[in-house]
């Protein structure tokens, strides 16, 4: 005889179960884009966007050689922005490690430096790729003859912590070695005392002079190899 009790509950579980799943997936759903809304807002109020990086060219350069000492100017150039992911190739544990670096830089040591040397090179290396592919015109200028020259470029992670810094974001800095030797020298003998600092496009720029400050020490006093050194053809 046809039972027809189990086939009601059998409909009736069938019921329950699509009703469940036909629930479920639209409240995750919610959820997820509200916590993808709440940290976009939390970015932005904060104005940290900590899994962007910036590579900047910093240069220091004379506006008026024929005062004693010469007025320099600091000038900041955007080479690229990116994704920390799209520098680390989508590795999560290297994102992990530079995102935890991060937090461990404050206002007197906006370098990042990572425990383990290997770590710290393959960062640093990935960093170095992306940053030699962007002057690539120097070697195909070299390969085919045309005047170039070589010249030592130091670059290193920052994660400025300053109150003066308008947007927190992992920062690539780049100078070549000449200038930062300038930076270094600025107020040391034998060059003159009490030199008052560089004129700034921005006043917010004074930040960038300080670090600057910072990763001359680092390089020269302390050879630290937060700093790697990489060298560049460019054009003659």
């Amino acid at each position: 005889m046809f039972d027809w009790r189990e086939l009601l509950e059998s409909a009736s579980q069938m019921v329950r179960d699509h009703l469940l799943k036909a629930l479920i997936v639209p409240l995750l759903a919610t959820l997820a884009g509200a916590w993808t809304w709440w940290v976009a807002r939390r970015q932005m109020r904060r104005r940290a966007f900590m899994r962007r990086v910036n590579a900047s060219l910093n240069l220091v350069e004379p506006i008026d050689a024929t005062q004693n000492p010469p007025t320099h100017r600091l000038k900041l150039r955007t080479i690229f922005e990116m994704n920390i992911e799209d520098i680390l190739l989508g590795n999560n544990a290297a994102v992990r490690l530079v995102l935890d670096a991060a937090k461990q830089t404050d206002v007197d040591h906006p370098f990042m430096s990572f425990e383990n040397p290997d770590d710290q090179w393959l960062i640093l290396n990935a960093v170095l790729n992306e940053l030699s592919e962007r002057f690539a015109a120097g070697l195909i200028a070299h390969a085919s003859g045309l005047p170039t020259r070589r010249q030592t470029f130091l670059f290193g992670l920052t994660c400025e912590k300053n109150g003066g810094v308008r947007i927190q974001k992992i920062r690539i800095m780049l100078i070549s070695e000449p200038m930062l030797q300038l930076v270094h020298d600025w107020n040391r003998p034998p060059g003159p005392p009490n030199r008052p600092e560089p004129v700034y496009d921005s006043p917010n720029h004074s930040v960038r002079w300080l670090t600057l400050q910072a990763m001359a020490k680092l390089h020269f006093e302390q050879q630290s190899k937060s700093i790697m050194r990489m060298e560049l053809i460019v054009p003659a």
